[in-house]
């Protein structure tokens, strides 16, 4: 059977008496020590070797998982278990095909019950993972599942799955058209959304306010819809009325935060921020 598999500030600080050398000696200084901008040989990232950084936290590690190719398949316990559907197999280093992950985009999504839960993704006593991808027009669900192995990340398996059988699909199923389909998004919008954003003249003051569906469209921002990220921590998010979808960028500033509530009328929009 042939099965496919989807793809899915540092600055120098120059005194008055500083020299050319003084502020070349910083830089060098902090390219070795600081794990956004440290510098190392090819041979170290084929062995999977990056600056400890890296595995502090997954969400360290995940981004450097899905943007270098040789640290991705150093990552990679071979010969790798793939669950598709109701069939087991094994994948074999050879066999292996670079994943991007995050499908080209600047940008991932992950689901929470509650803002509160999101303090996990900095937790780093945290030593299993699930990154998944959710393909909302195919209904399948593609599952890495991340083990902390002495000390490091590694991907130990990967599964497909229909999307019926996550706990999420519910509310998947929903946020599917919600995403898709305007007129459907509107009849899913509180009538007034709390809206929290930041003062343009003060990047570290926030105003905080109403806006009314009607106002949806002149605030709203992009929706991914197709396939969208989740990853999961070990967060409860089967049978929860309440969820929040974050969309963080990558390598930018980017920052959404969706609250939907399912209430007696189904699952609506009552709170955004950016």
């Amino acid at each position: 059977m042939a099965i496919v598999v989807m793809a899915s500030g540092c600055g120098n600080v120059r005194t008055t008496d500083s020299t050319e050398e003084d502020v070349v000696d910083s830089l060098d200084i902090i390219l070795a020590t600081d794990s956004l901008f440290a510098e190392y040989d090819e041979k170290a990232e084929e062995a999977g070797n990056l600056p400890r950084t890296v595995d502090e936290t997954f969400e360290d590690f995940i981004f450097n998982f899905a943007s270098r190719e040789r640290f991705q398949k150093a990552r990679i316990t071979f010969p790798l278990h793939l669950r598709a559907f109701d069939d087991d197999m094994v994948i074999y280093k050879e066999e292996w095909q670079y994943q991007e992950l995050f499908g080209g985009r600047d940008f991932y999504t992950v689901f929470f019950s509650s803002m509160e839960q999101s303090e996990i993704e900095k937790d780093s006593k945290v030593e299993a993972v699930d990154f998944e991808n959710i393909n909302l027009t195919d209904s399948v669900v593609k599952t890495l599942h991340f083990d902390k192995q002495e000390g490091l990340w590694k991907l130990t398996k990967q599964t497909l799955s229909a999307i019926e059988k996550h706990p999420l699909h519910d509310f998947l199923q929903f946020y599917g058209r919600f995403a898709s389909d305007s007129l459907f998004r509107h009849s899913a919008l509180q009538n007034s959304i709390q809206y929290v954003t930041t003062d343009p003249e003060d990047e570290f003051t926030h105003i905080e306010g109403t806006i009314s569906a009607e106002q949806w469209d002149t605030f709203a921002p992009e929706l991914p819809r197709g396939e969208i990220t989740n990853i999961n921590y070990g967060q409860p998010l089967a049978r929860s009325r309440e969820i929040v979808l974050l969309k963080r960028g990558i390598a930018n500033g980017m920052y959404d935060e969706l609250h939907f509530h399912n209430g007696e009328r189904g699952w609506k929009l009552n709170y955004y921020e950016n």
